[in-house]
């Protein structure tokens, strides 16, 4: 329910045959609101259709989901059950003869569960209250929901969000498994009213469903020298003792367009002469390089973030 503007031309009743309706909530994508620059983040369809003419629709998907630009990237959630979207009533004032006066409309609170995740999960969602945060719903279907903004066909919009906060639910014998809770609320200026839906079958190369959020991946280094260094690298979800391995990469990885290893000291690059992998620790070697000198390594690869790598700096000794 929206305020009401005078002149407006009363809306008609009739509905078509076919109607494009949400089903079950599968998970939610959560996005920044707004950009590094102010600009509020939407989804391109007309970039969109152009990758679907293309046939490179898993490829639009992938650059949205691995955003180099983290204000621009899509955070998909784990998939989410017992989801609750109910709006509450709206606020009227009554008078003493008991007519009312709408006042505003009602707030969509919004609540899902995680089953079986990993509290781990807690610290990777601590910072959405302390930013600005939209939504887009994505239901079992791979229908994709989102709102549009002054009948602007080209943008499908998130839903802005406020209030949010998480738990961590722990395993009862008899009623429930571990599980992360999260709960917030539409801001107070989304109608329902503006929902537009993107169809699976509009987008039949993909399944909507299988895309995931980055996962995390942390370095530690050792046997660190003039020529060389070995990098264990490990996500921050595992055990007490034995993280979980961040397995696979090659040399390309850390080389350009993907990556880097990089002189602080002097500004320059530095060229990486061997790579050696034994499961998740990686061994470097290069031309020697001068002692107290710091060195940076980078990279990148879809599915996963390893900016964090980048903090831990190598220092020559």
């Amino acid at each position: 329910m929206s305020n009401c503007l005078c002149g407006t031309v009363i809306g008609n009743t009739g509905v078509p045959n076919c109607q494009t309706l949400l089903g079950v909530v599968y998970n939610k994508w959560m996005m920044p609101t707004y950009d590094s620059t102010g600009v509020k983040n939407y989804l391109d369809l007309t970039a969109l259709q152009v990758a679907i003419d293309a046939g490179t629709t898993d490829a639009f998907f992938l650059a949205l989901m691995n955003h180099a630009d983290t204000s621009k990237r899509i955070y998909p959630t784990a998939a989410l059950k017992d989801v609750e979207s109910s709006r509450e009533d709206p606020n009227f004032q009554t008078f003493k003869d008991q007519s009312t006066l709408f006042i505003s409309q009602g707030v969509k609170n919004i609540k899902g569960f995680m089953p079986k995740a990993s509290y781990t999960v807690l610290s990777k969602l601590g910072n959405y209250s302390c930013n600005e945060m939209s939504e887009f719903t994505l239901d079992r279907n791979g229908n994709l929901a989102g709102k549009r903004i002054l009948g602007d066909t080209t943008k499908m919009y998130p839903r802005m969000i406020t209030g949010f906060w998480d738990r961590g639910n722990d395993a009862s014998a008899d009623s429930n498994v571990q599980n992360v809770e999260i709960n917030y609320s539409w801001n107070q200026n989304e109608f329902d009213a503006d929902q537009i839906i993107l169809v699976a079958g509009e987008v039949p190369t993909v399944d909507l469903t299988n895309y995931r959020g980055l996962v995390d991946v942390y370095m530690t280094v050792s046997s660190i020298s003039t020529t060389g260094f070995t990098a264990t690298m490990t996500y921050s979800y595992g055990t007490a003792l034995t993280p979980v391995p961040y397995l696979g990469a090659v040399q390309a990885d850390f080389e350009t367009p993907l990556g880097n290893l990089y002189n602080d000291t002097d500004s320059a690059n530095v060229t990486i002469s061997t790579f050696t992998a034994t499961n998740n620790v990686y061994a470097f070697t290069f031309a020697a390089e001068t002692s107290a000198d710091s060195l940076t390594l980078s990279s990148s690869k879809n599915g996963f973030d390893l900016s964090p790598i980048e903090v831990t700096k190598i220092l020559i000794p």
